[in-house]
């Protein structure tokens, strides 16, 4: 970012651009530098190659006007693309909430936007984070390691996800989903982290019965689709349902992913 002061001694300044032109050193004086800050001033657009070969302190103490103004066009369109971006998670989240199937009413309920981030997997709990990771890989969707549980998208790209928390195991709801499978893990401390997700608002915990043995309900549509990005809505949901459960066995109900 462009910082707007004039206190650079015209000794130090100095560069080269990628074809091999000099920058503003002494000997140069600064008549060239002066000369691009003029056609720049008058809009000859020679902000791009000036970017290339100068730095932003050089460009600001060479054209501290011109400079004021491309810092001053900087900001507001950080502050304009920060608004968009608030804007389409706002509407993204509120399109998530309605595309998943109602169920009976939780105790505990999270519905966001997720990034399928570069691993294209998020998890559930704490744990050896690369043995899950293998056996949900081996699996195709999920995988549950003592206390962690490791999920699978389909996108590096926005989700959907949904969670669902009740006290006892809810109707199997097979139905609008393209796979659906159960696994079962150990919450120690009652408060399992769910990451790497990046989400707008802190999901509340979703073991209801604080720490103890768990049954989580994986339902996934979508996986297969192209990725998504703002300002498209995402194609990918995942709808989780957690609830108290002894059994550590992994079970696949619905498999009609391609």
């Amino acid at each position: 970012m462009l910082e707007v002061k004039r206190c650079l001694d015209p000794c130090s300044i100095a560069g080269s651009s990628a074809n091999g032109r000099q920058g503003y050193g002494l000997q140069g004086s600064l008549s060239e530098g002066q000369v691009d800050c003029a056609a720049v001033i008058q809009g000859v657009g020679l902000e791009a190659e000036l970017e290339v070969y100068v730095t932003g302190e050089q460009f600001a103490y060479l054209c501290p006007d011109r400079a004021a103004v491309l810092l001053s066009e900087l900001r507001r369109s950080a502050l304009e693309a920060g608004w968009d971006y608030r804007r389409h998670r706002i509407k993204a989240a509120e399109y998530c909430a309605r595309s998943v199937p109602r169920g009976p009413r939780p105790v505990r309920r999270f519905t966001d936007v997720i990034s399928g981030d570069e691993t294209r997997g998020y998890s559930i709990g704490s744990g050896d984070g690369g043995v899950a990771f293998d056996r949900a890989q081996d699996d195709g969707l999920v995988a549950a390691v003592d206390g962690l549980v490791t999920v699978l998208t389909g996108t590096e790209g926005d989700v959907c996800l949904t969670i669902r928390s009740y006290r006892k195991a809810p109707p199997l709801a097979l139905k609008g989903w393209d796979r659906v499978a159960e696994v079962g893990f150990v919450s120690k401390d009652g408060k399992p982290d769910i990451g790497p997700v990046l989400v707008a608002d802190e999901p509340p915990p979703i073991t209801v019965e604080g720490p103890g043995s768990y049954r989580v309900r994986v339902h996934v549509r979508g996986r297969g689709a192209a990725e998504t990005v703002a300002p498209e809505m995402p194609a990918e949901h995942h709808l989780i349902v957690v609830f108290p459960g002894g059994s550590t066995k992994q079970r696949t109900f619905k498999n009609i992913e391609g």
